[in-house]
């Protein structure tokens, strides 16, 4: 064999080898790349998309128009119609109350509790119906409704000691005197609020104390309010348009004797549902 087929079967020889590593390193790096990748569809991007829109859309509208947890909770104010009778106690009073009076619907259980929130209409009291809708709806200075607080306390001593106490109430002189049937008007310009304190004596001599606010800013109206103590442990507070306070003398009336009438049904109750036991016969 010549010098010149030596070289051309070595020059072979290299470019077979170069094309061996070549093939390896292909080898290899298609080994390290691991399995081929996947294409997904064209549609699922858009569907993505479509599912994103609509859980944002979802979120939006619940936030805005859903339930909030407190209404999931019972914790805010609404009504109900219905005729069952709640069989509850507040501190040492049993009452029986219609939950048609009642405001909370957390509050709508029987047995013992430490507060009851309450609502009636003017002029008599009367609970919610189906047919009063428009009056409890009425969120105006002119609005018919009472709200009732009932709690337990350790309260003993009088608003009106409690004011002479805090603001010095005996040493003020009244704005007005003799109005409304028989209103002194004084203004507490170092309380917070409900400035205007109105006083009065009822048919049996006891001394009423109001407390009124002004109307607010964001449209909240006037009120006048009253904190009385029925029994030791049992506090009665309730509040109503000042569009009402005319009618003072009425309205603490038909509030005390609300509360009284739960009470006594509370007490017939008791008293029909109790059987004293058979007299046991003995032999003689």
């Amino acid at each position: 064999m010549g010098r010149s087929s030596l070289a051309l079967w070595d020059r072979r020889s290299k470019v077979g080898d170069r094309r061996g590593k070549s093939k390896d390193r292909r080898s290899r790096l298609a080994g390290m790349s691991g399995p081929p990748m996947r294409r997904w569809p064209a549609w699922v991007l858009p569907l993505l998309v479509v599912i994103g829109l609509i859980c944002a859309l979802t979120a939006v509208l619940y936030y805005y128009f859903g339930p909030r947890p407190s209404d999931l909770m019972g914790l805010n104010p609404n009504f109900t119609s219905t005729e069952r009778v709640l069989a509850t106690q507040i501190g040492p009073v049993e009452l029986a109350i219609p939950a048609s009076y009642t405001r909370i619907p957390a509050e709508r259980v029987d047995g013992p509790t430490q507060e009851l929130s309450l609502h009636a209409v003017l002029p008599d009291l009367a609970p919610y119906a189906s047919s009063r809708q428009e009056q409890f709806e009425d969120l105006s200075d002119q609005s018919p409704i009472v709200h009732l607080q009932l709690r337990h306390s350790d309260i003993t001593m009088p608003t009106e000691q409690r004011l002479q106490d805090l603001y010095g109430l005996r040493s003020m002189k009244p704005v007005e005197t003799g109005i409304l049937g028989g209103l002194d008007h004084y203004r507490l310009e170092a309380a917070p609020d409900h400035r205007d304190l109105y006083v009065g004596r009822l048919a049996d001599g006891e001394r009423l104390v109001l407390r009124c606010s002004e109307d607010r800013a964001g449209g909240v109206p006037a009120s006048c309010m009253r904190t009385v103590i029925l029994e030791p442990g049992f506090v009665l507070t309730y509040r109503y348009r000042r569009a009402h306070l005319a009618d003072w003398r009425a309205i603490d009336g038909k509030a005390v004797q609300l509360i009284k009438g739960f009470e006594a049904a509370a007490e017939a109750h008791t008293a029909t549902s109790y059987s004293p036991p058979a007299k046991m016969a003995t032999d003689g």
